[in-house]
């Protein structure tokens, strides 16, 4: 096909417009008979009165129509093989879809359950049309494989979830996937596939009818019918738009095209996983809240991510028509930066992602010193009363190490208190940091030759690390406790320090 007339870029999508806006006007009416209303709960749900949830529905509905009347009067378009084997499938699963969305409005399917039925729409799509052999990202070639068809999945399946998660305002969702649409439409005509873009004007025109009535304040919501179908269209289009070849296609043009979604997504994620909450647990803290925090209005925050969307679709633009991803990720990269660095959307979840991973660097320091005292541990593999001196040794500089200053041992009997075996060591005390914080570590267990064993270990942590992970000395105090021998030819020991020691004799411990 060389080309198409004016006629079916205006008129399909304009007849879309039109009746999705009068089939939307007719749920509003339905809607409450059949129980698809939203009622608002103080909390999350803030709008005034009870509104229709069966928008989505609406616009779904009368984009079939159209389509199937554009059949009925076998309109060239859409009869071109490669508009054929892409208009079936697609139409099928955004079926699957809308019903799918629905049927949550009405009942509230459990997560899992609606995970499970978003896979089962997917399914019609991705094995009727043509399978994605590879993927191109930042010029590299993926080769998919086996995993072709999972792969396609797993896409549709996150772009449904990522419109569905941002439809928190008045608008939104229709307004992003209107945008989205109409940049698929641009990125499907620079490819001479016409058919396939006068199908994504057809969705667009269909949103944007619904729009005219869900536009702050909203008389009717859309609904996760609308989300979850909204989401896969812009998903399976966006793939078959961005085709570099009959069967591998770029993955960064449709990022970067719905990167504020999946931005808004994926910092919803950091920051209910890492604040402890569950990741399908709602919150207050999504772009359209915190630009209302910021003082904008609905109307406003609606149009500051329109603008937003807009900016991302000229980038997807450009790095289509460019032939280079890298300019698309430049620019959408750095308007995101913009966003956290600007402290607008993301600088609290970047704050404590990064928060995070400093405690997480602790604790592998923490752990390195764990190891240690495992790995002396291992070493000492059995109590040897000839190298007693060299076992206390080894314990004195592990001891040392963590800031101790003194450690004394002693296993006296437990009737009379009489001292069987005592050794002292003493560090350093000139090098400490008087800013320190003073620990003491006291560990006492009975032996198996009736007496009564005490490690007393003090310390000071310097002021630059407070903290010690002291509780790593259980296992080695304990097996000092238990199995350092008492009867050797050698007299008892006082360190001054770990490497000189000095030998005097055994003493009674009052």
């Amino acid at each position: 096909m060389q080309g198409l007339l004016t006629a079916p870029w205006v008129v399909a999508p304009m007849a879309a417009l039109a009746l999705s806006a009068a089939l939307t006007g007719l749920a509003r009416f339905l809607a409450p008979r059949i129980g698809l209303v939203d009622k608002p709960d103080g909390g999350r749900k803030l709008h005034k009165r009870p509104t229709p949830v069966i928008g989505g529905a609406a616009f779904s509905s009368a984009m079939l129509i159209v389509m199937g009347v554009a059949a009925v009067l076998k309109q060239e378009w859409l009869y071109d093989p490669m508009t054929v084997q892409l208009a079936v499938p697609l139409f099928i699963s955004a079926g699957l879809f809308c019903i799918l969305g629905v049927i949550d409005d009405r009942i509230a399917l459990r997560p899992r359950t609606k995970l499970i039925g978003q896979i089962f729409a997917s399914l019609p799509f991705a094995f009727m049309t043509t399978a994605i052999d590879s993927v191109h990202v930042l010029g590299m070639e993926i080769s998919l494989g086996l995993v072709s068809i999972p792969f396609t999945i797993l896409w549709l399946v996150a772009c449904s979830n990522v419109i569905n998660l941002i439809d928190g305002l008045d608008g939104l969702a229709g307004t992003v996937g209107t945008i989205s649409l109409l940049t698929v439409a641009a990125l499907f005509g620079m490819q001479e596939q016409y058919g396939a873009a006068v199908i994504a004007l057809v969705a667009a025109g269909s949103i944007a009818g619904f729009l005219t009535q869900n536009w702050p304040p909203a008389r009717i919501f859309m609904g996760d019918g609308g989300s979850l179908t909204i989401g896969f269209l812009v998903g399976a289009l966006s793939i078959q738009a961005t085709s570099k070849s009959a069967t591998g296609y770029t993955l960064a043009v449709p990022i970067v095209l719905i990167s504020v979604p999946i931005f808004d997504t994926f910092m919803a994620i950091v920051r209910r996983k890492l604040n402890g909450r569950g990741i399908g647990e709602g919150d207050r803290g999504h772009i359209h809240h915190r630009l209302q925090d910021h003082g904008l209005s609905r109307k406003q925050a609606l149009l500051a991510i329109g603008g937003l969307c807009l900016v991302m679709s000229a980038a997807a633009l450009t790095a289509s028509m460019l032939d280079n991803e890298f300019a698309g990720l430049a620019i959408c990269g750095s308007v995101l930066a913009m966003l956290i660095v600007g402290r607008v959307f993301g600088y609290q979840e970047t704050v404590l992602f990064f928060r995070h991973i400093q405690e997480l660097g602790v604790l592998l320091a923490d752990t390195s010193g764990v190891l240690r005292t495992r790995f002396l541990l291992a070493r000492i593999d059995r109590f040897d009363p000839r190298s007693r001196l060299e076992i206390w040794q080894k314990v004195s500089q592990r001891v040392e190490e963590m800031g101790g200053t003194s450690l004394a041992l002693r296993c006296c009997t437990a009737d009379d208190g009489r001292a069987e075996l005592v050794l002292d060591w003493q560090g350093n005390e000139e090098s400490l940091d008087p800013r320190g914080s003073a620990w003491q570590f006291v560990y006492s267990v009975p032996r198996e030759d009736g007496l009564i064993a005490t490690l007393e270990a003090s310390g000071q942590s310097p002021a630059s690390a407070p903290l010690q992970r002291l509780d790593d000395l259980f296992r080695l105090f304990a097996r000092v406790c238990q199995e350092m021998p008492l009867s050797v030819d050698e007299p008892e020991v006082i360190l001054q320090m770990p490497s000189r020691p000095q030998l005097v004799p055994d003493r009674q411990v009052a």
